[in-house]
């Protein structure tokens, strides 16, 4: 039988761990421009990415009978312990080695009397995810899924108007609106959610706030927040953030104004709606369908574990 083990690498080991660390994240969309050229690419190889492995984070090696099979990189702060990146070299016990990361991490955040474990593996296949479940962790209920396609033909509705927001308004909103969310899916883990996932400064995208006018023209009503994000993870996507009241989930209100937006971008252009839980998302996901848009789990799903009650 194979036995694993999880150490903290040596100084000696760092430089090989970050070359590796680099060559993974390059395999990613929107990744491979993480090292880059020139004097920004080899600060990235030479000294940022080292300096983080070695004073930033815990980096561990992680071994199968002695042979190294992996790495794992750790770090701690706010209410959490959290698996920021993790390899596993072809041909060695992927399951068993994350078992052993994620036993090694517990004990961590006991020691330190953390909350939380967390992770954000890249891979979301339910083979990959099997280890986490196994230790007890779940999805978190936060940006976990999009809906993907092309839209065409939409128009927004004539009682629906966007008004662009400035920077710190539009984060003053952003938060208002996924307070509304978060309370009306009920989800766990909503202090870790709130303390390391809510946004603390304005983006640099535009946003807009969503505004009905009745049928008698009175005063408009503010009912959600939508922010267009073009190219956000460099893959071309045209990404939409929306967030709004309960009551306009999956109406045709959200549809024709998330439509609308994206029919104006362009027949051509593909589209990421993100939603923030899932209530949301089950309620619109028919109406997405309609528009062409397909529910997926998004990349990089946040799971969780609360650690408070267990013993070490």
């Amino acid at each position: 039988m194979s036995e694993f083990n999880v150490r903290l690498a040596s100084k000696g080991e760092i430089r090989g761990i970050s070359d590796w660390f680099l060559e993974e994240r390059s395999k990613y969309p929107g990744m491979s421009q993480l090292v880059g050229r020139g004097v920004r690419g080899w600060m990235v190889r030479n000294v940022v990415t080292p300096r983080y492995l070695r004073k930033a984070a815990y980096t561990y090696v992680l071994e199968q009978d002695g042979k190294t099979g992996g790495f794992a990189v750790v770090e701690q702060g706010g209410l959490a312990v959290n698996l920021a990146d993790f390899a596993i070299r072809e041909g060695f016990d992927r399951a068993s080695l994350v078992s052993a990361m994620l036993a090694q991490m517990e004990q961590l955040a006991h020691e330190r009397e953390y909350h939380y474990l967390r992770a954000t593996p890249w891979d979301s296949s339910e083979t990959a995810l099997a280890p986490f479940y196994q230790a007890g962790f779940q999805l978190l209920d936060y940006y976990l899924w999009v809906f993907t396609g092309q839209v065409s033909g939409i128009a927004t509705p004539k009682d629906v108007t966007l008004v662009e927001l400035a920077a710190k308004t539009a984060l003053e909103r952003r938060l208002h609106f996924l307070r509304k969310e978060l309370d009306a899916s009920q989800v766990a883990g909503r202090d870790l959610i709130e303390a390391v996932f809510f946004p603390r400064k304005p983006s640099t995208y535009r946003a807009y706030r969503v505004e009905t006018v009745d049928a008698l023209g009175g005063e408009p009503t503010e009912i959600g927040y939508l922010s267009p994000r073009p190219n956000e993870r460099s893959d071309g996507v045209l990404t939409l953030s929306v967030s709004l009241e309960p009551e306009a989930w999956g109406t045709d209100l959200e549809m024709q104004t998330v439509g609308g937006f994206a029919s104006e971008a362009g027949p051509d252009q593909p589209v990421r709606v993100l939603v923030c839980t899932s209530l949301h998302a089950d309620r619109a996901e028919e109406g997405y369908r309609k528009l062409g848009l397909i529910r997926e789990l998004d990349l990089r799903p946040v799971l969780y574990k609360d650690v408070r009650s267990d013993t070490p």
